[in-house]
């Protein structure tokens, strides 16, 4: 199997994956803390969410009609849905079609896998995807408040990674792009076609292996934030009253 048809597939697998992780994250959070509180705990994620979009659709020369970093309140009156902040936009290219519905998962997963590198840093190695989730799993150590630290920024920051109503709705046809991308490549080496060769495709490669690395570990941080959650509401379910 090719790095490229790899790195494709384990993107589609996660992408996935860290939304409904990201979205239970959020749930939980109301659940426990109530509504407001609750979307104040994930306001920095919700910006960071927004300014993905927003930075997608300037990269792709996108006009864009409203920006709203966090504005929690009802869709409308008594419907029970809320929305914490919006970016409009129109006429999208090609490209921005593409890009802007599922910036958030790779913005939001970035920034959690910077501020890991952060709280415990290290050079990053030269290998590919398992190398770089290996020497950053590595660094954790639960015997110091860092690592604390970093479940709080998963719980503040990665419900951003979710995928609002729209952005679904969106980012379906975009996955369907990809898995035919991968499957044409797929059978293009299985059919003799040369594989890609140069500086370009190692960097393509590099940066598939980090931002594969970025959404793992966004996963990882995302289920040390529900199970922190989950136990928290164990606690909460066994107070008299």
């Amino acid at each position: 199997m090719s790095g490229v048809f790899s790195a494709f597939l384990l993107f589609l697998l996660q992408l996935p994956l860290l939304g409904y992780l990201a979205s239970k994250l959020q749930q939980l959070e109301i659940e426990i803390f109530g509504f407001k509180l609750g979307v104040w705990f994930s306001a920095p994620g919700t910006v960071l969410h927004e300014l993905s979009h927003y930075l997608a659709c300037r990269l792709t020369g996108t006009k864009v009609t409203k920006l709203v970093l966090f504005s929690p309140g009802e869709t409308a009156k008594g419907s029970g849905r809320y929305t914490l902040g919006c970016v409009g936009y129109r006429n999208p290219n090609f490209l921005g079609g593409l890009l802007i519905a599922p910036a958030p998962f790779f913005g939001v997963s970035l920034i959690f896998f910077w501020l890991t590198g952060l709280l415990f840093p290290g050079k990053s190695p030269a290998g590919g995807y398992l190398e770089i989730l290996r020497a950053y799993f590595s660094r954790l150590d639960f015997h110091s408040l860092k690592t604390y630290l970093l479940i709080y920024l998963a719980l503040a920051v990665l419900p951003g990674a979710a995928p609002s109503r729209e952005d679904f709705k969106n980012y379906r046809p975009i996955l369907l792009f990809f898995l035919a991308s991968a499957l044409g490549l797929s059978l293009w080496f299985a059919l003799g076609g040369a594989q890609p060769a140069g500086l370009w495709f190692k960097g393509f490669l590099r940066l598939s292996a980090l931002v594969n690395a970025s959404l793992s570990f966004s996963l990882a941080g995302c289920i040390l934030a529900v199970l922190a959650l989950g136990f928290l509401k164990f606690l909460k379910s066994r107070l008299p009253g």
